[in-house]
């Protein structure tokens, strides 16, 4: 029904009855974006198998240099670890790592003291019965266990205050 020399139809308004063909939102300028207002894109990330690469190797190494220098038990514990199996957290084991850092509560630069020479037999005494008792469940005997904590306890506070008696005592021989 038009014919090929027809001029074009009008422009239909849009909704609101305003006509948008000459608006200038309709086409940007490509030289308006600039570097500084340009969408930032993502980093590339390496693919998973690269990483995974990578912490295997870690893993391995770090495996390799924990076995090459072993940890030596200690047979006097530290003073943390001792308090440590009082309190019914560990067994009171103390590791001495050569040429690395030390186990838990024995990091150098911490609280790693000795247990007073007066109170190590007492100590001794109460962790070789609680590993007795890990070692056979069955036999697990509270209110011994809580008779020897209560004795390693008030003869660490004696060595502290200074109030246990220490070497040249009678009553110790």
């Amino acid at each position: 029904m038009s014919s090929a020399g027809a001029p074009p139809p009008p422009n239909n308004p849009g909704p609101s009855g305003h006509d948008f063909s000459g608006s200038d939102l309709s086409d940007v300028p490509t030289e308006a974006i600039s570097e500084s207002n340009r969408p930032r894109t993502r980093k590339k990330v390496e693919p998973s198998r690269v990483r995974r690469a990578r912490r295997e190797a870690q893993l391995a190494a770090a495996a390799s240099a924990a076995d090459a220098v072993p940890a030596i038990r200690r047979v006097v514990p530290c003073l943390p670890c001792l308090r440590s199996a009082l309190a019914g957290s560990s067994l009171g084991d103390c590791w001495d790592e050569p040429d690395q850092a030390r186990y838990e509560r024995c990091n150098p630069g911490g609280s790693c003291t000795l247990v007073p020479l007066a109170a190590r037999p007492v100590a001794l005494f109460f962790l070789d019965f609680l590993a007795s008792i890990y070692d056979n469940p069955a036999r697990s005997q509270k209110t011994e266990l809580a008779k020897r904590r209560a004795a390693v306890k008030v003869v660490l506070k004696g060595c502290a205050d200074g109030t246990f008696p220490s070497v040249g005592d009678p009553h110790l021989a």
